[in-house]
């Protein structure tokens, strides 16, 4: 679970801290941040998907070659077709770069808190470049830099590797890609390539336990795509990575899988039969349309709907935008029940304040991992304690500043209108607009004959 997220020079905000630790600084299941609009509400969840982007660099880099090779010989035209031309981590790190920085480095801070000890990671860029990136952990009794990249200066702790020549190819390669991947990415790229066992038996398993907690991450953001994004642990869900059990399927909506994946098919029905159905009443059940060719099947999802006094059949696609907005959000509530760090920017846009307020009130209670989410909608603030309610607060100078409810002076009382008093601008963090003259706007477009 994430402690600690501190942005310097990360889009919106200069230098900015938001703590999700509770008492004795244990990491909080569940926050909400709210804030007017324009505040960086979407942007906080950008750091966790510049994290995830950045660890997958180099393998989406392969993946690409990997893809161009198959492809039939002749002059090379980039399309998608599922896969898009791979983004440099400089790209990246350029297109999050606070405007009027250029000339400063852009550098986020994590705090992981993983099986109860805190994992520490680092990553800094000057003008699109890597020029730091580091990690530290608990080692050997006490919490150790386990590792520190300064340019193309090394420092790996001698316990870090648990093989020699294992190290040596490691570090060649960081060489070869100095400032353009991240040596995350370098190990991740590494754990999916080579056998497991052969990479945790020369790999510190504590870097490991990280690695593959930071690879699990769930995050849906509202920021706009960029470049290829692919994991074994994941998939492409618009601009995001959403994941699923390997028992489930990877597209839960439609897709091709061989036909000794048959039984993801059942195991995904059931699951969204049982989702779907306790929140909508029209629902009947739901059901894969299946092609199945002896190698591999099609399959398509439906939903079984009585509709005018009949159950009719609507394939997925054709479905409101708010029963696939729950579509998106099923695999990151799943995951947050499963155990998993989940991020979600805008979680209840296009789905009714009750119902999502209701699917809330019910999942929440069995989360056994990490929800995070941004939200305009207040009605939840009377589901949450105050100290999983974050306020984005703009002060007068245009600094911003972020706070659980549970901070504020004077304490919120228990029979407190949280949501009422928060739009009334008592916790800060409200849209408090001045005065549109409608007269004035006419007027600019009004010509006098």
């Amino acid at each position: 679970m994430i402690k600690t997220l501190r942005m310097v020079n990360f889009k919106s905000f200069k230098d900015t801290i938001i703590d999700f630790t509770g008492p004795r600084g244990k990491p909080k299941k569940l926050a909400f941040i709210y804030g007017e609009n324009g505040a960086g509400k979407s942007n906080i969840i950008s750091a966790l998907l510049f994290l995830s982007k950045s660890l997958l660099t180099l393998y989406s880099f392969r993946k690409l070659e990997e893809w161009i090779r198959s492809q039939p010989k002749g002059p090379f035209i980039p399309q998608k077709n599922g896969l898009e031309l791979s983004q440099n981590i400089d790209a990246l790190a350029k297109d999050a770069q606070m405007i009027g920085t250029q000339e400063e480095p852009m550098t986020l801070y994590f705090d992981f808190d993983i099986k109860g000890e805190t994992f520490s990671y680092c990553l800094s860029f000057h003008k699109g470049i890597i020029v730091e990136e580091s990690l530290r952990y608990p080692l050997e009794n006490n919490e150790i830099e386990v590792f520190r990249f300064s340019g193309r200066n090394a420092k790996i702790h001698n316990r870090f590797f648990n093989n020699e020549a294992y190290q040596t190819d490691i570090l060649e390669k960081k060489n070869r890609y100095s400032g353009k991947a991240t040596f995350l990415s370098i190990m991740f790229e590494e754990m999916a390539r080579v056998d497991f066992q052969y990479f945790e038996q020369s790999t510190n398993p504590k870097f490991v336990r990280f690695l593959q907690s930071i690879a699990g991450i769930t995050v849906l953001c509202s920021e706009r795509a960029h470049g290829l994004e692919m994991s074994p642990f994941s998939f492409y869900h618009h601009t995001g990575f959403s994941h699923l059990p390997t028992n489930f399927l990877n597209d839960i909506i439609s897709g091709v899988i061989p036909v000794a994946e048959e039984s993801k098919l059942e195991t995904t029905r059931k699951a969204i039969d049982y989702f779907y159905h306790n929140l909508f009443s029209d629902v009947r059940g739901v059901e894969y349309d299946q092609v199945n060719n002896g190698t591999s099947i099609r399959y398509n999802l439906v939903f079984k709907k009585m509709i005018a006094g009949e159950v009719r059949s609507i394939p997925a696609q054709k479905e409101s935008t708010g029963v696939l907005k729950l579509m998106e959000l099923f695999p990151a509530f799943y995951m947050a029940l499963e155990g998993s760090m989940v991020f979600v920017d805008e979680v209840d846009t296009g789905i009714h304040s009750e119902m999502m307020l209701f699917v809330l009130k019910h999942l929440m209670p069995g989360f056994k991992g990490q929800f995070i989410a941004t939200t305009h909608n207040t009605l939840i603030m009377d589901a949450l304690q105050p100290r999983q309610i974050y306020v984005i607060n703009i002060r007068g100078n245009a600094e911003k500043e972020i706070y659980s409810l549970d901070q504020i002076s004077p304490r919120i009382q228990p029979h407190h209108d949280v949501s009422g008093r928060y739009l009334k601008g008592l916790y800060g963090g409200a849209p408090i607009g001045g005065y549109l003259d409608p007269d004035y706007l006419h007027s600019l477009g009004y010509t006098k004959k």
